[in-house]
């Protein structure tokens, strides 16, 4: 069953989200509904529901 909590703080989708050791979940990468790459990454901590940013990436690939 689906339910809502906290939103992120900025809004993504095409991105990845992994389970962490410690149970948190990693958020990072894709693209906001304008279609700009994401430099950003925030932790979802399912205990509290809420979502902490991280510092941006500063490097992104390219090919």
């Amino acid at each position: 069953m689906w339910t809502t909590d906290s939103s992120m703080h900025f809004g993504r989708f095409f991105h990845t989200a992994s389970v962490l050791i410690n149970g948190n979940v990693l958020v990072a990468g894709g693209v906001n509904d304008e279609y700009h790459i994401a430099n950003t990454a925030e932790f979802y901590n399912p205990s509290t529901e809420t979502y902490m940013p991280i510092d941006k990436t500063k490097n992104l690939p390219s090919s």
